[in-house]
C-alpha cells in the first residue's frame, strides 16, 4: 500500500469571538480520497470550523 500525503492538515485550530471559544484546538488530518464528517450540537463551531476551512474566515 502506498503511503499518501496529506491533502488537509490541521493543527491547533482556534478562533474565538470575543471571549467566545467557537473552535478551541482542532486537530485532523485527511488523506487524498477520505472524508470527514462533522456534527454536534448548534453552537459548538461546525459553521465556523468549514468556513476556516474554505478561507472565509480567518482563524485566531
Amino acid at each position: 500500500m502506498e503511503s499518501l500525503e496529506n491533502a488537509i492538515e490541521v493543527r491547533h485550530l482556534r478562533k474565538a469571538f470575543g471571549t467566545l471559544k467557537a473552535v478551541d484546538g482542532i486537530d485532523f488530518e485527511l488523506k487524498q480520497g477520505e472524508f470527514l464528517t462533522v456534527f454536534g450540537p448548534n453552537g459548538a463551531g461546525k459553521t465556523t470550523l468549514i468556513k476556516i476551512l474554505a478561507g472565509l474566515t480567518q482563524p485566531s
